[in-house]
């Protein structure tokens, strides 16, 4: 259920062209968005392993899609709650109805 990792935890290496890959071509040409990337791939195998530990019966494909629930939802929450907050601002959030803190 983990993602495939590369040397020291990172983003994998394509075997053609030995540069690292993610889910996006553009991931590596940005600097911030391969951080971005390699944190997230590392917070879904850090979540596997939890999920694996308390479930040890169950198959690759159950790890695989209940850690990549949770960091889904991770990742909502640091959107609406942290990052359009600040990029919008407070009264478009009120707005567009976006924010329950709002």
């Amino acid at each position: 259920g983990k993602l495939r990792t590369g040397k020291n935890n990172m983003l994998p290496l394509d075997d053609d062209t030995t540069e690292e890959i993610a889910g996006d071509v553009r991931a590596i040409e940005m600097p911030g968005l391969a951080s971005m990337h390699t944190l997230f791939v590392r917070e879904h195998n850090r979540v596997c392993d939890l999920i694996s530990a308390e479930n040890p019966d169950e198959g690759e494909d159950y790890y695989f899609e209940n850690a990549r629930r949770i960091v889904i939802a991770e990742m909502q929450n640091i959107v609406y709650s942290e990052y359009l907050p600040v990029v919008l601002g407070e009264d478009a959030m009120k707005d567009g109805d976006l924010g329950k803190n709002f």
